[in-house]
């Protein structure tokens, strides 16, 4: 592919239009038999909405980092490349791959261009998720942008399901590459484990929580030790951990 690419390759731009309106809102979900559905528009518009006008709601987060897992995956590519039918040849491959026989190979062909349909999804995803932030719609220079999206649909993906909410989280603040840095995914990673760790002690008296979040390695920011902070300032300590242990069942029991 060249260094300018467009989605869609159609005569005119009122249908690229249309059809990148289509793929921007084309999404699947899985259900408990791994079968995959399309998302009605609907339901992704009240998700977005609430993660809008309500930050915190962390639920909407979640369904939207799930659905958007979904969607990046080569079965959800597959069913994309079934509702456009047809048409993909002309308005959507870039090229074709030719057997031993100089005749096109469909299959390759196909497997040619998931990496455009990744990187496309990732990028009109993060353009919904905070408008005009990624230009991704007709013929654009992705020069600059397509590797921080490559590799921000990578973290992604290899990621955990919480940490996969905090990347979205920290695109609605940031929006831009450092919401999928590895520094940034490393530091949320931390704070995940440290929060199931705090769910197993609940019946830990605030002194023990400190003594064993020293046993675990956990890193106190403040002081040299959570043990040595609990004992200069216990007030302080009894406070961060009532908040701490609020953001962990909040988190992880649900």
């Amino acid at each position: 592919m060249g260094r300018f690419l467009s989605l869609f390759h159609c005569e005119s731009f009122g249908s690229n239009r249309r059809y990148e309106d289509r793929f921007q809102w084309f999404f699947v979900s899985r259900d408990e038999k791994n079968n995959l559905s399309p998302v009605e528009p609907c339901k992704m518009i009240r998700l977005l909405g609430l993660v809008r006008n309500q930050p915190a709601n962390t639920t909407a987060l979640d369904s939207l980092a799930r659905i958007l897992g979904t969607s990046l995956e080569p079965r959800a590519y597959d069913l994309f490349l079934e509702e456009i039918g047809p048409l993909v040849i002309v308005i959507f491959y870039e090229d074709s791959v030719q057997d031993t026989n100089g005749f096109p190979d469909n299959v390759k062909t196909k497997e040619l261009h998931y990496p455009k349909y990744r990187m496309f999804k990732f990028a009109s995803f993060l353009d919904l998720l905070r408008p005009d932030s990624v230009p991704w719609r007709g013929n654009v220079d992705l020069a600059a942008s397509a590797p921080f999206i490559c590799s921000g649909a990578d973290q992604f993906q290899s990621a955990w399901p919480k940490a996969r909410t905090l990347m979205l989280s920290r695109w609605i603040r940031l929006s831009g590459p450092s919401a999928f840095s590895e520094k940034s995914e490393g530091r949320s990673q931390r704070i995940m484990e440290r929060q199931i760790a705090l769910l197993g002690m609940e019946k830990m008296s605030a002194k023990q929580v400190a003594k064993e979040l020293d046993v675990k390695g956990f890193k106190c920011g403040r002081h040299s030790s959570y043990h040595e902070w609990f004992t200069k300032n216990p007030a302080s300590f009894h406070a961060w951990l009532s908040k701490e242990r609020k953001k962990s069942r909040e988190a992880w029991k649900r």
